[in-house]
């Protein structure tokens, strides 16, 4: 069985939309961001471009997207889009799929922090929320590298 919902987030320092439907990303984060440059560290400005699914009629509840910056304590995001059951119903339709296949409720969201203050070492985590059931989205680690100083 496939799990309930499930997504992926990427961090990113811009998005663009093409007209044609394409996604471009700008300045992607893989697994750990290296902050050359004492805190707080501001990013101008900085995309959590959020792709998410869930299985059809699977959750009564509103979805939340929570995002977690280095120092937030496990319940206080620093920030959180609410995102309601009915925006959530609209399915992508693919004439291609069999009746046998399955079917999801997707999600895409593009998450902008202008500017983006990270105000220590640690991870950015992002989770969905509906009820009681939480999907872990993605993580990136930021670490500080200070240049060196030469010696005198």
């Amino acid at each position: 069985m496939s799990p309930k919902a499930f997504g992926l987030t990427l961090f990113c320092e811009d998005f663009r939309m093409e007209s044609t439907g394409k996604h471009m990303y700008i300045g992607v984060y893989t697994t750990v961001m290296n902050v050359h440059a004492p805190f707080p560290f501001v990013i101008p400005k900085f995309v959590f471009a959020i792709h998410y699914a869930e299985q059809p009629d699977t959750f009564s509840d509103d979805l939340s997207f929570r995002i977690f910056l280095p120092g937030d304590p496990d319940d206080t995001p620093s920030i959180e889009v609410p995102v309601p059951k009915e925006s959530r119903k609209q399915k992508i339709k693919d004439d291609t799929l069999s009746a046998d296949d399955e079917q999801l409720l997707r999600v895409f969201i593009p998450i902008v922090a202008q500017p983006l203050v990270l105000m220590q070492e640690g991870r950015i985590r992002v989770r969905a929320v509906c009820g009681d059931f939480t999907a872990k989205l993605g993580t990136l680690r930021v670490a500080q590298q200070l240049p060196q100083t030469p010696p005198i």
